[in-house]
Parts: C-alpha cells; sequence; structure tokens
C-alpha cells in the first residue's frame, strides 16, 4: 500500500522532472537562437568581405593607365 509521503514524494518528483525538462527546452532554443545569429553574422562578414575585394580591385585599377580604348582618356588629355 502507498502512503500520503510516497505520494507525496512522487509528486514532487514529477514538478521537478517538468522543471528539469523546462530548463533543457531553454537550453535547447537559446543554442538554436545563437545558430541563428551566427548565421546572420556569416551573411554579414560574407557581403563585407566581397565589398572590400572589389574596394581592392578599384583601388589597385585606380593607379594603372586606362586603355586607349577607354572614353575617359579624351577627357583626360
Amino acid at each position: 500500500m502507498v502512503s500520503y509521503t510516497d505520494f507525496l514524494v512522487g509528486q514532487e518528483h514529477y514538478k521537478e522532472l517538468l522543471r528539469e525538462a523546462e530548463r533543457e527546452r531553454l537550453i535547447r532554443a537559446a543554442e538554436l537562437r545563437q545558430l541563428g545569429n551566427w548565421r546572420l553574422h556569416q551573411k554579414v562578414a560574407d557581403w563585407i568581405g566581397a565589398q572590400m575585394v572589389s574596394w581592392g580591385r578599384k583601388l589597385q585599377r585606380y593607379g594603372t593607365a586606362p586603355s586607349p580604348n577607354c572614353p575617359q582618356v579624351a577627357r583626360c588629355q
């Protein structure tokens, strides 16, 4: 026969299991949120990298002489 004390202990154990499950759910949700933020950061870093490469190419061409076919040559002379 189950005593009232055993029943109360079982109830407390059940409540503790629910608290633990909720804590685990929150941890998983936080990890997913961080993963989502990482993806956003990665996309931003990729875009910035592409922009820097583009700017670098433009800067490298800046000091070079334009080709004779370039319409800007006539304006510069």
